[in-house]
């Protein structure tokens, strides 16, 4: 558990302490050693700047690594949300003459109609010109 709330109508509302904050299920306080308020800062930090990573972080704030590592801070939220796809990997046949290869996808079953009352769509792709 990585924290508590209470549901409000529609919308859940974190209850976090104001002293303290809860990440990857521990909770880090402003008052204790300066290793844990300089990991309570790093923290801070890492929400209002938008999640933004912890090596980013530490060229911002150096002084706040200075005894801890990068690579104590994980979250993996972020992780997961800043991912990128693996690319495709490259072909080695390409077409060389126009219509020899085309690619083609369908899309549907659109819950709204087009004017011409059309749900489902189809898209060409010539593989030389890459004209759709």
């Amino acid at each position: 558990m990585i924290g508590c709330g209470t549901r409000e109508d529609k919308l859940y509302y974190l209850d976090w302490a104001p002293d303290s904050e809860v990440k990857g299920g521990q909770a880090f306080t402003t008052s204790g050693t300066r290793p844990e308020r300089e990991r309570y800062k790093i923290w801070l930090w890492h929400k209002r700047l938008r999640h933004a990573s912890f090596g980013y972080l530490k060229k911002l704030f150096t002084s706040l690594f200075f005894s801890l590592d990068v690579s104590n801070f994980q979250y993996d939220t972020c992780e997961l949300a800043k991912s990128h796809r693996v690319p495709f990997r490259l072909s080695s046949n390409q077409s060389l003459v126009p219509f020899s290869l085309v690619h083609s996808d369908t899309w549907g079953l659109a819950k709204i109609t087009t004017p011409a009352k059309a749900r489902w769509f189809v898209t060409f792709i010539d593989d030389c010109t890459c004209m759709t």
